[in-house]
């Protein structure tokens, strides 16, 4: 694991989580993805309730995806940003979307929901892709 840059690895896990933090706030997505989830006042409620733990495991999720991004990286012998790009697509069409897109089809989410967060996801990726592979 010696040719893991891990301050790469860091950057690209807080530009992720600052993706999420303007990606569902009321200036992008948050309001119609909070409106396409139909909450009703008593789980909103909840919701706010147990939200440090949701962090605690976005972060812990967000970390372990960024490693593993790194590890493919080094894996691969990437060495640039476009490189990196295109195995964070790669990862997410193969895996992400597809799963994900299964499971909604299976769920009672909305599909514009699901979108919004497949995008999400997308961008953590590419984010994770570039710059690991930048920083290779």
């Amino acid at each position: 694991m010696a040719d893991i840059n891990y301050l790469a690895v860091i950057c690209a896990l807080c530009l992720s989580l600052g993706l999420g933090a303007l990606w569902y706030s009321p200036l992008m997505f948050g309001r119609v993805w909070y409106r396409l989830k139909r909450y009703t006042p008593e789980e909103t409620d909840i919701l706010r309730g147990s939200i440090r733990p949701a962090y605690v495991v976005s972060v812990v999720g967000y970390t372990t995806m960024a490693m593993v991004v790194a590890v493919l990286v080094a894996v691969l012998g990437l060495a640039s940003a476009s490189e990196g790009l295109v195995l964070g697509f790669l990862l997410w069409l193969g895996f992400v979307f597809t799963t994900g897109l299964i499971a909604n089809m299976f769920s009672e989410r909305r599909f514009r929901s699901f979108m919004i967060d497949t995008l999400y996801q997308l961008g953590c990726l590419l984010i994770m892709g570039s710059m690991i592979g930048a920083w290779r």
